[in-house]
């Protein structure tokens, strides 16, 4: 009897930690549920007492076109990388006001339904598209956009990707999801604290993003771009670029790209695209890597398709290609507005000026 109630002391003993931690891992988590429901930040449950997170910027750029007394004839889609291209820049080559659309994350979905909610929903009479296309638009292990499919009057354009709605399970899983909880601390702090949540980003006049504490730091000579770049451009390839699973572009995607153009040409839209550029110092670690010849294939199957549609898609993929200067980036992948408007001039040609004095009303 002495054995036997030694031998469940010491399992007991042996078992503690383990109970301790399990118990420690369940308030975590507890946490996080309570801390989602309550501060609800992407608006997936009954608790409306904080306002939503600000997230990617689709739905106030959408609410905030509608509202234009004079709308945009050009509008400018692509991810983050595209956000800081000025609309007043395109206005120099292209008749008409422009306003960016663009969004963070954006997917080749993201081309076909953000333009079928801006021509369809918010009524835009667009006749020019400047759009800029990533390589990983088409990578088939990158999610859609969550902050995208939440926002009912995108989501109803995502027609290859039928289940994609927030059904319960996924609210159920995202209660603990990092995502959210992220979201929802950034809620708290803007709203109780009074502080910003993220990057200090704000939309310009005519949808771009400007950052003026960064550009201060560049001013100032205060900006390190290289210790921003050491930190980013190595796991870039599986962290961002999916690179163990992107043997080939996704056809879903292709999919929607080609229904892209299609409706383009339907209705008689210009689309002056690219393929984003990479800071140099990425395309160093990323060439040597096996299987970045992927990105070689997406490009001719992207451009052909552009081909058959009867557009032009420019490899802007390197800076060198539009005489961009690798010092007017942000960091690994996104430029300064310095930069975009030198892609712009080789993308668009023609004596600036063109389009001068149509600007935004």
């Amino acid at each position: 009897m002495a054995e036997t109630t030694l031998q469940c002391s010491e399992t007991w003993r042996k078992a503690g930690p383990r109970r301790a931690l399990l118990g420690v891992a369940g308030l975590v988590l507890g946490a996080c549920i309570v801390l989602n429901l309550v501060v609800n930040p992407l608006g997936l449950y009954w608790a409306r007492l904080f306002n939503p997170a600000q997230l990617n910027y689709r739905a106030e750029k959408y609410e905030f076109v509608r509202q234009l007394a004079v709308p945009p004839v050009t509008i400018i889609l692509g991810s983050s990388r595209v956000m800081t291209m000025r609309a007043a820049d395109v206005e120099q080559y292209l008749p008409g006001p422009c306003y960016n659309c663009t969004g963070l994350g954006a997917r080749a979905e993201d081309y076909y339904a953000g333009l079928r909610l801006l021509c369809e929903d918010a009524g835009l009479p667009v006749h020019d598209i400047v759009l800029g296309v990533d390589y990983e638009a088409f990578c088939p292990g990158a999610p859609v956009m969550s902050e995208a499919r939440f926002f009912p009057a995108y989501r109803k354009y995502l027609i290859h990707n039928p289940a994609q709605g927030t059904g319960f399970l996924e609210r159920l899983s995202l209660l603990v999801a990092n995502q959210q909880v992220g979201e929802a601390l950034n809620v708290l702090r803007r709203q109780l604290l009074g502080h910003g949540a993220g990057p200090t980003m704000t939309l310009g006049p005519g949808g771009e993003a400007l950052q003026p504490e960064r550009d201060r730091e560049i001013a100032e000579g205060r900006f390190n771009l290289d210790r921003i770049l050491a930190s980013r451009v190595r796991k870039y390839a599986e962290h961002s670029l999916y690179l163990s699973r992107y043997t080939a572009p996704d056809e879903v995607r292709l999919a929607y790209l080609d229904d892209f153009l299609s409706y383009c040409q339907q209705r008689a839209i210009r689309v002056h695209a690219y393929i984003t550029p990479y800071h140099p110092r990425l395309w160093e670690v990323l060439q040597p890597l096996k299987g970045i010849d992927v990105l070689d294939r997406v490009r001719v199957d992207v451009a052909h398709r552009f081909a058959s549609h009867g557009y032009a898609l420019a490899d802007f993929s390197h800076v060198e290609s539009f005489d961009g200067d690798p010092g007017l980036f942000y960091d690994h992948i996104h430029m300064t507005a310095a930069n975009q408007a030198r892609l712009l001039k080789a993308l668009l040609g023609g004596p600036p000026g063109a389009g001068k004095g149509r600007g935004r009303g």
